[in-house]
């Protein structure tokens, strides 16, 4: 390895530390959002959260839909 190589080598890795330390911090600050927004400490609670936002949806979902039609047949012939 001449020294040309060497500079470039050693260039390249500064660049790449750069980057690492970059998404380092991106990912420390997406924990501290899951913390503070959901109480979270992992990403593994961060899933179960989601799973259960996402169940807690489809059921009101399902209200919603039976509430329609309850409207729809009480005053449909209104609107």
């Amino acid at each position: 390895m001449d020294a040309k190589e060497f500079v470039r080598l050693k260039e390249r890795v500064e660049v790449l530390q750069r980057k690492a330390d970059r998404a380092e911090g991106a990912l420390e600050q997406w924990h501290q959002q899951l913390r503070k927004e959901f109480g979270c400490r992992s990403v593994d609670e961060a899933r179960k959260t989601l799973a259960d936002l996402e169940q807690q949806e489809q059921q009101l979902d399902e209200e919603y839909q039976k509430t329609v039609q309850v409207f729809e047949r009480k005053w449909g012939d209104k609107l």
